[in-house]
């Protein structure tokens, strides 16, 4: 019997010193995130944190670090918590009217068009905030229900995520179209529909090999990126890839929405030679460079790329964090190494010309020359006329193909063929 109470002891322990430690963890995300003006990602850990809280038992609860607090310690930081999630909505200069239920109104309206652009987690947040404006049951009560279908939202979007990692497109497209009838404005939702649609979109997705990146909410010791599960690229688009592309897309500007006319690439004898004949895929490459990455390539034509085949460019914060090796970093200075010749494409190993993808050294998530070779578009719009590029290329050195560099070049202007500019293209649900 005391056996039994001193294994049941053990076990309460290790549990209440999990919760204690991940509330710890959630705490420490938050606050830093708060240091940085990250004020919606701080408003996610925070209430993660204020999880974690309710599950400690009112006894003192040590943490990894040592230090000791009471549950009424606890209470105390739930309460201050509030106050800075109060605060947020300052920080944030929404302007809110003065009478509160003018307020109320205005934060749910923000709530109600975050949810109809897909922004769920932001669609949440607002309605969280509008919660503490009214004190009408009934307008709570609406809010749940609001909350509750949200949740369904989110689960319907991992659950499409889960069947395109496995290929199956066709059971994909029926949970997207179950979450069109209860989002029917959602245009993400349309744009992959249209997308797994097409019998090229899962030709190309077979094409890319890509890694699952499973999310941690732990990252912050590696990067400042908070992110959920995701697929990336294992190599940067080919030649051949992007020429089939072309082939399946028609022609070489976007054709509708916001950039509508934007030209996606520019010719290079060791990218797209040739724009003349979109049909013949001799006469758009030379087979020698197939498996070399595309350059010459603009913003939009990565942009165009990712959408047409239901993928996405990544944040520049995400492309760190991979570019890191995620949570299997081990601090390199490169991706992958400290020795630069060792995985990078760089102006000391290249003879100045780009290399087929994936000749070098990976890195700790077995992705190849995220230093060197081309560097990579990232979705980051900077001024409405630029973004970021990131990684270095074959014709830069140490500084630039260092892993956390961003060159004041890299906002460049995004309907430029930067020579030496390449991408690499993610599935983010």
């Amino acid at each position: 019997m005391k056996h039994i109470t001193l294994t049941l002891t053990i076990l309460i322990l290790i549990s209440i010193n999990t919760f204690a430690q991940k509330y710890k963890d959630y705490l420490d995300s938050a606050e830093l995130k708060f240091s940085q003006e990250k004020y919606f990602d701080a408003y996610q850990f925070y209430k993660a944190a204020k999880v974690y809280g309710k599950n400690i038992p009112s006894i003192v609860a040590q943490s990894e670090d040592g230090i000791e607090k009471s549950i009424g310690a606890i209470e105390q930081e739930r309460i201050t918590m509030q106050k800075l999630l109060d605060a947020l909505l300052d920080l944030l200069e929404i302007q809110l009217p003065s009478n509160e239920t003018d307020a109320f109104e205005y934060i749910q309206n923000l709530a109600e068009v975050s949810f109809d652009n897909g922004d769920y987690d932001l669609s949440l947040y607002y309605y969280d905030i509008a919660a503490i404006f009214t004190t009408n049951e009934s307008f709570k009560s609406d809010i749940e229900r609001k909350k509750d279908t949200i949740e369904v939202c989110i689960g319907l979007i991992q659950k499409a995520a889960d069947y395109i990692y496995n290929f199956d497109f066709e059971k994909s497209i029926e949970v997207y179209e179950e979450l069109k009838i209860l989002n029917p404005n959602d245009p993400r939702t349309y744009y992959r529909i249209e997308a797994l649609n097409r019998t090229e979109t899962q030709v190309m997705w077979k094409n890319l090999e890509m890694y699952f990146v499973t999310g941690n909410p732990n990252y912050e010791k590696y990067s400042n990126v908070m992110f959920w599960d995701f697929k990336v690229s294992i190599y940067e688009v080919t030649n051949m890839q992007f020429a089939l592309f072309l082939i399946d897309y028609g022609q070489t500007t976007i054709k509708d929405g916001d950039y509508k006319g934007k030209r996606m690439i520019y010719v290079n004898p060791k990218g797209i030679k040739n724009i003349s004949n979109l049909d013949n895929i001799d006469s758009l490459i030379n087979f020698e460079y197939k498996d070399y990455p595309i350059l010459n390539v603009t913003w939009f034509g990565a942009y165009e790329f990712c959408r047409y085949y239901g993928l996405n460019l990544p944040s520049s914060d995400l492309w760190e964090f991979v570019a890191k090796g995620g949570d299997k970093t081990m601090g390199f200075y490169f991706s992958g190494s400290n020795n630069i010749n060792d995985v990078a494409w760089n102006i000391s190993n290249s003879n100045s010309e780009t290399h087929p993808v994936g000749n070098l050294n990976c890195n700790e998530l077995g992705v190849y020359d995220m230093s060197g070779n081309v560097w990579e578009w990232c979705s980051d719009v900077i001024n409405d006329f630029s973004c970021n590029v990131r990684g270095g290329s074959f014709e830069d050195g140490y500084e630039d193909c260092n892993i956390l560099f961003i060159d004041a070049d890299s906002k460049t202007f995004w309907n430029e063929g930067y020579y030496s500019s390449g991408f690499r293209p993610f599935f983010i649900p």
